[in-house]
């Protein structure tokens, strides 16, 4: 453990103590070593903890990023990993920052004598003012990553938590709440719980993504104390309901302004109950199992507004029972015939068989803001246009026109930049990226997020299809490597003449042949340096034993400022971290996890060696690309959830 002084703002000295990784208890003796106030450095490493943190006021605890630090809760601890070491008085000022947080969700027993409903969070804080959350991933909970308990003036930026035990972030009676950047998948696994649950406070603004939980993916309500002032910009798919507004019979649940995208969820997009002055505006609700609105409460929900917003593909588009009535519509709302259907539950059952900052931090407008808010908010259902081919080219083949396609619920119109062909893309799939397939050609999502990504690094006279591409003449002129035999391109690409694809065999030497198709080894390329101006790869890398050598060798035999453009199995909410499936630094592989395979060419098996986060960013920044994520533009919000990479040899 060492210790040191940072000059602060006014001059003012701030102690600095830094943990070892290596040093058992280390962090706690670095908290313990701070008087007044101080910042707790956790260099890159692992910190394995079997006890809770305590924090005192004015402590800041700063790790060197979720991809360098990790805090991991020791197998078999019961505990919280961190928490404020007054919960009677009070504490203030406290800063987690830049780490990753491993819980033992799998392990983690509950002690017999332990009475607290609240016993395994990853934070779990009681009357902190000035609390401030940022640049944090959180795995494996066994219960809550972060739960606020009275607590005021927090401020939760860039927070990951995947895998949790009950929730991503919960509050009781906290006042003052920012989440901003927040992503929260796989929660509720231990029992049915929703990905963020805010119980009473005022003044919250919540913008997050919720995919996959068991109970709600966003829930407010007032069963804890009055909640009031509250904006959701939100993103809840996959879950029991997508948002879940419950006021109790006695404390109300009031001025609430919501926007985003509450679609796909088992239930309900949107459930109003027992709660006042509520604002749906620009809003997309679409293919939920029972209804896409429902209204209710014998206490009451009146002036429900619902404007610019988009409902669709329910069984029941807008509910309204006990005497409740939407107050005003306005706009793209789609509003069939209503069928009255039971009141949905609004409690938390278990789920069958399931497991530095001291300022303070700025907080959402009362009503009267929240009211102005409604006149700035524009829908976000976006209309597709169709491409227009180039004029005057006549080597650019005409789009060509399908039989028309009806859409389903889950389908979108446009124009294939692969092919041309103009038609209603359905998924059919249920993988998101195979899905929404060109009915001619059968380019699947990624490929045409691939040639999305093609065409904006290329297309000079007006291309916007890969048929028209390979006919400009810059373009056609390209060096360009494609590993693989499969795929939509290459009926296209095989007419550029220095277009070369390859496949790679174990029992043919790498740089020869086998049926006129090169053999190459992506971690050990016979190209020679700066051979090509573009490389494409799709859904290849996730399957390379060590991926960091491929790109790598990529690197190396792309010319400077050429480009590789690649897919690999990643959606938006894009996890944080990789996580390694397979044990490669022997000669053998060893399973990490249980093994995963994807099916190749004639039925082979490939076994995938990581689950790529956002952290490969900064892995190929460090072999020298500099990278572009590029999200699929489409008028469907699940197709636009598609991510694509283009990376540019620096």
């Amino acid at each position: 453990m060492k210790s040191g002084t940072l000059l602060g703002v006014g001059n003012e000295h701030r102690l600095v103590v830094t943990a070892d990784p290596a040093s058992p208890g280390s962090i706690h003796r670095a908290v313990a070593a701070i008087v007044g106030s101080g910042t707790v450095f956790l260099g890159p490493g692992e910190y394995v903890v079997d006890s809770t943190i305590e924090l005192p006021s004015g402590v800041s605890l700063v790790g060197a990023g979720a991809a360098s630090t990790t805090i991991t809760l020791a197998p078999g601890s019961s505990c919280h990993v961190f928490t404020n070491d007054d919960h009677d008085k009070g504490n203030e000022a406290i800063e987690l920052r830049g780490f990753t947080l491993e819980g033992n969700m799998r392990t983690q027993p509950r002690p017999a004598d332990l009475t607290g409903i609240t016993f395994a969070c990853g934070g779990y804080f009681k009357r902190v003012k000035q609390l401030v959350v940022k640049d944090i991933v959180a795995h494996g909970i066994r219960q809550t990553a972060f739960h606020f308990n009275h607590c005021k003036h927090v401020m939760i930026e860039r927070l990951e938590a995947d895998e949790l035990g009950w929730s991503g972030v919960s509050t009781s009676g906290t006042d003052d709440i920012v989440l901003r950047g927040v992503v929260v998948t796989n929660s509720g696994l231990d029992v049915r719980h929703s990905g963020i649950h805010l119980d009473g406070g005022t003044g919250a603004y919540v913008e997050a993504v919720i995919d996959t939980c068991t109970g709600n993916g966003i829930m407010l309500d007032s069963k804890f104390s009055p909640l009031s002032d509250v904006v959701v910009r939100g993103v809840a798919r996959r879950s029991m309901r997508g948002l879940s507004l419950s006021g109790d019979h006695e404390k109300a649940l009031s001025n609430v302004c919501v926007s985003g995208d509450y679609s796909d969820n088992r239930e309900v997009g949107v459930l109003v109950s027992n709660a006042s002055n509520v604002f749906l505006v620009g809003t997309t609700i679409a293919s939920n199992g029972i209804a896409g609105i429902v209204i209710q409460g014998k206490s009451g929900s009146p002036h429900c507004v619902v404007a610019s917003s988009h409902i669709t593909g329910s069984p029941d588009l807008v509910v309204e029972r006990d005497g409740n009535r939407i107050a005003y519509v306005a706009e793209t709302v789609e509003i069939p015939s209503l069928t009255l259907v039971e009141p949905l539950a609004t409690g938390a059952a278990p789920a069958p068989g399931a497991l530095t900052t001291k300022s303070a931090v700025s907080m959402p407008s009362p009503l009267r803001q929240i009211r102005s808010r409604l006149g700035r908010v524009k829908a976000r259902v976006a209309v597709s246009k169709p491409a227009v081919a180039p004029a005057g080219n006549p080597a650019t083949p005409p789009a060509k026109a399908a039989s028309p396609v009806v859409p389903d619920d889950d389908s979108f119109a446009g124009i294939c930049n692969v092919c041309g062909t103009q038609q209603a893309f359905v998924r059919r799939n249920a993988s998101l990226r195979e899905g929404y397939r060109c009915v001619p050609c059968k380019a699947s999502l990624r490929y045409r997020g691939q040639a999305d990504a093609i065409l904006r690094s290329y297309a000079r006279h007006g291309a916007t299809t890969i048929a028209e591409l390979v006919h400009e003449p810059e373009f056609a002129a390209l060096s360009f490597w494609e590993p693989g035999v499969l795929g939509p391109f290459r009926q296209h690409f095989t007419t550029m003449p220095r277009y070369v694809m390859s496949d790679y065999w174990p029992d043919v030497a790498p740089g020869d042949t086998r049926e006129g198709v090169r053999c190459e080894d992506l971690m050990a390329l016979t190209f020679a340096n700066d051979s090509y101006d573009l490389v494409v790869t799709s859904d290849i890398f996730e399957h390379v034993r060590h991926p960091f050598d491929g790109f790598a060798e990529v690197r190396r035999v792309l010319r400077p400022g050429g480009r590789h453009i690649f897919s690999i199995p990643v959606q938006e909410p894009w996890r944080g971290v990789t996580v390694e499936r397979v044990d490669t630094s022997g000669t053998e592989d060893v399973n990490i996890l249980e093994p995963r395979y994807h099916l190749g060419p004639g039925n082979s098996q490939h076994i995938v060696y990581n689950d790529f986060g956002r952290d490969l960013v900064d892995g190929l920044a460090a072999v020298g690309f500099d990278t572009t994520v590029i999200r699929f533009e489409s008028s469907s919000a699940e197709a636009s959830r598609l991510l694509t990479f283009c990376c540019t040899k620096r």
